[in-house]
């Protein structure tokens, strides 16, 4: 009898790491936008993980111990100063984020019609 691995969940409601993961980044990227956003400067990056752990705090998430991590990483994916953005070969109008230093060290800030469009394509409201 040959068993096919499953590609999916193998009970129902069973999600994949990788999905979970995916989900969990989606969130991650809705509380970047949802910090910059308002600031059309950018924020310290101490702010921006600041008011995401308070926004998490707040609707009574688990705060993850590498929350900042995941926070960082997501941000440097998306941000068209990041080398690993870069590096990916990107084309620099697909990112959300930038620095407006030109690099991707204190300030943070978002693309304000690339967050809207990244907004409403994700179903989600601020």
């Amino acid at each position: 009898m040959n068993k096919q691995p499953s590609n999916g969940p193998s009970r129902p409601g069973e999600e994949s790491m990788s999905e979970r993961r995916m989900q969990a980044d989606r969130l991650y990227l809705f509380d970047l936008v949802r910090v910059l956003r308002p600031h059309v400067a950018g924020l310290r990056r101490w702010s921006v993980m600041n008011k995401i752990r308070s926004y998490r705090e707040a609707a009574g998430f688990l705060i993850h111990h590498r929350m900042e991590d995941t926070v960082e990483r997501l941000y440097r994916n998306h941000c068209a100063d990041a080398e690993i953005f870069k590096k990916r070969g990107a084309a620099p109008d697909t990112a959300l984020f930038f620095s407006p230093q030109g690099k991707p060290g204190g300030i943070w800030a978002v693309h304000s019609d690339r967050a809207d469009a990244w907004l409403k394509r994700e179903g989600f409201e601020l």
